[in-house]
């Protein structure tokens, strides 16, 4: 999976491995990982199985770089 995840599992830092695993996986710029909320997290639809990670919602009046 992510080596450096590995090594931060254990250091004793798992926060910082979820951290490191949901960044890579979700190709985020360096720390946006950081400003993602529960709110941002968006269970799956009826037919799929995925969940989705909104990243710039309009109520945090964030504009996305691309």
């Amino acid at each position: 999976m992510v080596p450096f995840a590995d090594a931060m599992l254990d250091l004793g830092y798992p926060v910082m491995a979820l951290y490191c695993v949901l960044s890579f996986w979700a190709y985020l710029r360096p720390g946006e990982g950081l400003k993602i909320q529960w709110a941002g997290v968006l269970p799956p639809a009826r037919a799929g199985e995925h969940y989705a990670l909104l990243l710039h919602p309009a109520s945090r009046s964030e504009v996305s770089k691309v």
